[in-house]
Order: structure tokens, then C-alpha cells, then sequence
């Protein structure tokens, strides 16, 4: 927080009725403004994980984020740099606003890790970031099932889905595979409240 001053200066002029002089009284009156600064806010962290011993390229969301220029992990396996753009003749090389590179050792074990931004404003509230053991790709969105990309089995999936849209996959099954789809969503800090619907390729 920060606070400022500010003065009113009133001037009271009093005359005698006898002639014997005048005098002046001034007054100061002093009042308080308190001033809120800005609170950096992470919304998102895109995709929202990677795989161990790996890199991968993320994008940050939130409020108050403009100057934000570190991206910090509750291990300390997982570390980040900002993406920078390349000097030219007339500029040096300078932050490419809310994207990061990130470095996952191969000694993190797998798990949910909290994320964090920090900049002009401080350090902002976690998000999770979730290190897995099985390849990673990042989905983009489709709504019509005769586009949908096509998923592996033993593979994450990273995605954004609209409130009011669905989003399709499709994975090549065998007669009588037994497959586990899980949608982690909620507790990895995203508001979606998923349902998923398995149908037949017709």
C-alpha cells in the first residue's frame, strides 16, 4: 500500500470593529488517501504440465501480468525461462509478453507442483503444474468429429474446451481393449466440469 497527503488550505480573515487591527488565522486540514497496488493473478498455465526430463513451451494468463517476467515452481527440478525475441538492427532482443520455457529434469518425479509468476507486482497465488510419465501433446480444438485429432493410448492430452462447446478425439480401439480416460480438470485448478461420451465411429 501506499499513502498520500493532501492539504486544504483555508484562510479566515477577522476585523476588529474598533479600528485596532485585523488578523488572520489559517487552517490546515490534513486527510489520508490510501492507494492499492496492483495484485499479480495467475489464471492459467498452458498446457498445464509436461513430461519428465523434457522442455516445453507454456503461456501464462492472469491479471496484472504485463510486467511479469519469472515463472517459479514449488520443485526445484522445474525451472523456467521467458521467451525472448531475437535483436534486430534497431532493437535488442526483449520478452515476448507471457510465454516461458520450461525445463522439467529427469529427476522430478512424477506429480502436481504448484506454479507461480513474480514481477513488477510480486509474486502471484499458485497454480498447478503436473509432471507425468507419458508422452505429451497439446490438442487443438476441434468441434466437428470428422476433424478430431487422433489420441494414442498412454498419452496425455492437453486442451481448452469453451463453456458452452464440446471437444473430440478419436482413439483406434480393439474388440474387447479395456482403456482408462481420465479427466483430471478440477483438480488441477480448471472450473471445467467435464463430461466425457464415448461413441461408435458411425
Amino acid at each position: 500500500r501506499s499513502s498520500a497527503s493532501s492539504a486544504n488550505w483555508f484562510h479566515v480573515t477577522s476585523v476588529c470593529r474598533h479600528g485596532l487591527g485585523a488578523f488572520a488565522i489559517a487552517c490546515l486540514a490534513v486527510s489520508t488517501v490510501w492507494g492499492q497496488l496492483p495484485t499479480t493473478q495467475l489464471s492459467s498455465v498452458f498446457p498445464p504440465g509436461g513430461k519428465v526430463a523434457s522442455t516445453v513451451d507454456v503461456t501464462i494468463s492472469g491479471a496484472d501480468i504485463d510486467d511479469v517476467d519469472r515463472l517459479l515452481f514449488s520443485h526445484p527440478g522445474i525451472t523456467a525461462q521467458p521467451k525472448m525475441a531475437p535483436a534486430t538492427e534497431f532493437e535488442p532482443a526483449k520478452l515476448i509478453g507471457q510465454q516461458f520455457t520450461v525445463n522439467i529434469a529427469a529427476d522430478v518425479p512424477p506429480g502436481t507442483y504448484e506454479a507461480r509468476v513474480a514481477g513488477r507486482f510480486g509474486i502471484s497465488n499458485p497454480r498447478s503444474f503436473v509432471v507425468g510419465a507419458l508422452d505429451e501433446v497439446v490438442n487443438t480444438a476441434t468441434n466437428d468429429p470428422k476433424t478430431a485429432p487422433v489420441a494414442t493410448i498412454n498419452q496425455t492430452v492437453n486442451g481448452i474446451v469453451d463453456g458452452t462447446n464440446r471437444d473430440f478425439l478419436k482413439l483406434a480401439l480393439k474388440q474387447g481393449q479395456r482403456v482408462l480416460i481420465d479427466c483430471q480438470a478440477q483438480r488441477i485448478d480448471s472450473r471445467l466440469d467435464g463430461t466425457l461420451a464415448l461413441t461408435a465411429p458411425n
